[in-house]
Parts: structure tokens; sequence; C-alpha cells
């Protein structure tokens, strides 16, 4: 056409087309790198040498079965299934760092009396103190003797106020004894404050309000004297005539200045507010990196209580506390991981040989899948070093998942073995 020239032909120059060469010559090599290039080599060669295969294969297996045994660790910590950079992750870290970490086994005693259970305390931290292969410390009661003079101090409002009422009710019982002291004035002085706060029942009694003319005390005189009192008093005379070698004197004025005498208690033995229930602090000893560290302790602490509560059988004992309960969980997760990894190989395994109608050959893949797990543990043994109680739940899904190559493999080669003449072609 007029006024549009024809385009020239187009060929490339020297150093274009040198370059162009050069590219074709990288994708021809890349196309050869091809993963199913690589797997058709490696193919070859273990079908060519299937003996220094399975050799290598088992090597391996054993060789990250040992460094797995030996190097893994694992982190028990419930802080461990959380982000660590977390805020009350890291206030956790620095109050353990400021003030240590408070793990214990805390041994539960439920005795039918006090006496009872103070035996058991005594007789149990023995046997625990004597082992000193799984434990360490054992703390069965506390030194109060650091509280003398302090006792006050861990006074309530309310008892320091009943405290200061019951000093001012007995102010005159206390004066009197003060200017005569000694067994027979107290006993004198008791009957003194019987005989009044008897006068002033009956007086209440028939005239229905209590009359003060009548005695020289105030009537709030008469309940000065708590029967508590009566009680610890006649208890230490009973005590010091029937048994004096063997007597040790307690004070019964604990039970004259409070209704609650524990507060003052020096047997310091540790109990509840109730006295329902003992307790025993153990720290014991742990097993290293294990995933089960403190099961050994554990389970040695409550042999040693089942030994115990033969000779105390109305006593109920057990063992609790942080510790206690995560090494429960960890035995039991342990214990369920086992089951469910067996259970899913046998599972596969038969629902292999059922769907492919072999004995043989679908055995042979669930080996192969066995040898790829001892190979998966060595590589995160290497890569990440440690478990917690989540991924290692996660070992039964890992057969469930690492069968399908298998299933993929001896399908496609019964297809192949069908079709070719034999077995190195196929």
């Amino acid at each position: 056409m007029r006024g549009h020239p024809q385009p020239a032909s187009w060929e490339p120059t020297g150093h274009l087309y040198t370059g162009m060469q050069t590219v074709e010559k990288g994708v021809s090599a890349l196309a050869n790198l091809r993963p199913s290039r690589i797997i058709r080599h490696l193919v070859h060669y273990a079908t060519a040498k299937p003996w220094l295969t399975v050799i290598l294969a088992v090597a391996l297996a054993v060789l990250s079965v040992w460094y797995t045994v030996s190097a893994l660790k694992f982190a028990t910590s419930r802080n461990a299934m959380a982000s660590s950079d977390a805020p009350y992750i890291l206030a956790d870290q620095a109050a353990s760092k400021d003030f240590g970490s408070l793990s214990y086994l805390v041994v539960v005693i439920e005795p039918p009396s006090l006496q009872q259970g103070k035996q058991f305390v005594r007789t149990l931290s023995a046997r625990l103190h004597g082992d000193t292969q799984h434990f360490q410390e054992v703390v069965e009661k506390i030194d109060s003797s650091s509280l003398d003079g302090k006792k006050l101090l861990y006074l309530k409002p309310r008892e320091l106020r009943d405290l200061e009422q019951r000093l001012a009710d007995a102010q005159d019982f206390i004066y009197d004894l003060s200017e005569e002291p000694g067994l027979i004035p107290l006993l004198s002085l008791i009957n003194q404050e019987i005989s009044r706060a008897l006068v002033a029942y009956v007086i209440k009694g028939f005239f229905g309000t209590p009359e003060s003319s009548s005695v020289d005390e105030d009537p709030g005189d008469a309940q000065s004297l708590d029967i508590s009192f009566l009680s610890a008093l006649f208890t230490e005379i009973d005590a010091a005539l029937s048994t004096p070698e063997q007597y040790v004197f307690t004070s019964p004025w604990n039970s004259f200045f409070l209704k609650d005498d524990d507060v003052f208690s020096t047997d310091g033995y540790l109990t509840s507010k109730d006295d329902r229930f003992f307790f025993l602090l153990v720290d014991n000893r742990t097993q290293g990196g294990s995933f089960v560290k403190h099961n050994a302790a554990i389970r040695a602490l409550r042999a040693h209580i089942a030994a115990v509560r033969r000779d105390f059988p109305d006593v109920q004992a057990g063992v609790t506390g942080g510790d206690a309960l995560n090494n429960d969980e960890m035995v039991a997760a342990q214990r369920d991981t086992v089951y469910a990894t067996l259970l899913a190989l046998v599972s596969v395994a038969v629902l292999f040989i059922v769907a492919f109608r072999q004995v043989w050959r679908p055995l042979l893949v669930v080996t192969m899948l066995m040898l790829a797990l001892c190979w998966t543990l060595g590589f995160t043994t290497l890569t990440v070093g440690q478990l917690n109680i989540l991924s290692i739940s996660f070992l039964p899904l890992l057969i469930g998942l690492g069968i399908d190559f298998g299933i993929h493999l001896l399908a496609r080669y019964g297809e192949e073995r069908a079709a070719q003449p034999d077995f190195d072609t196929a």
C-alpha cells in the first residue's frame, strides 16, 4: 500500500541470540530438576540397590530414635502453650524471678481426731525424711517460737475487740489473783465467780431483770469466766496428777482470753481453720527433662501414704498441688497418646489389607510409615527441640496424614505392575 512501508524482516543480533540460547538452556536445566525427575532418579537408585536402601533407612530411623530419646525435651508447663510475649506470662516470669517458685507437693490428711492427725503426720514425715532419693525437703510444721510476744499482731479486729471486752469483764478477777497468786486462790476466786453468776441467774429468773442492788458486782461480771477456761484448767490438773512424769505444762489462760485457743497454738502443725485437715508440703526431686519428671517421686509419695494408712485405717490422705495435678495430666496424655498411636497403626494396617486384598505389601507400607515417623521425630528434635502436651498428641494424626502417600504409591504400583512386563519398568 502507498504511504505505508513494508516491515523489514527481523533477525536477532549476535548478542541477543546468545542470550536467548542461555535462557533456553537454563529453562531446560530447571525442567531437568523438576521434583518428578528427582523422585524418578531416587526410585531408580533405590530399586537398583534395595538392600543398601533398606539398611540406610533403618539406620537413619534408629539414629533418629536415639537422638530423640537423648535430646528431645518436654515443656510440661501450661505457660508453654501460650505466647511467650503475653503480658501475664511475662508477669509470672518476673514474679518467679523475684520470689522464687513455690512448687510443693501437698499431702492432705483428713483424720477422725486431732490426735490421730498429729500421729499420722509425724509417722509419714519420718518416712519421707528418710527417702532422700525422691524428696529433698518435707515441711510438716512451722516453728512458732518466733511468734512469741507477737501473737496479738495476728488477731483479727473482731478478736481484738473480744479480748478487750474479756479483759474489762475480768479486771477484778485478774487483780485479785495477782494480789495472791496460786492454785488455791485461783480455785477460790473461780468459786466466787460461779456463786455470783448463779445468784444473778436466780434473781433474773424471779424478777425478769438482773438485780444489781442485791449483789455488789455488775451483772456483766457473771459472764466474765468462760466455761472453756474451767475445762482447760481441770484438764491440766488431771494430766499433772495422773501422769506427772510425762506431763508438759500448757497454759489454760489461752482459752480464758480467747474462745479460739488455736490462735495461740504452739504445735505448729499445718491445719485448716476448722482443724479438719492437716497438710504436708513436700519438695521432690525431678527427673531432668522427662515428660513426667515428677512421676517417680509422686508414685513413691503415694506408696508411703498407703503404707502409713495401714496403721491408721480411719485416716484419709492424698496428694494434690499444681505439680501433682500436672503430672497426672501428663501421665494420662502420654498413656492415651501411646494407645491412640498403636490403635491408629493397627487400624491403618487392617484397612490396607482389606482394601487391597493383600498382606505383605500393605504391611511393608505401614513399616515404611513407621520409619518415616522415626525420621520425623528426629527432625523435630533437631529443629524444634521440645514438645508440649498439645504437640505430642499430634502423633496419631501424623499416621493418618502420612499414610496417604503410601496409598497412592501402592495403588499406582499395582496399575503399572499390571501394565508393564517387569518390576523395574513398573
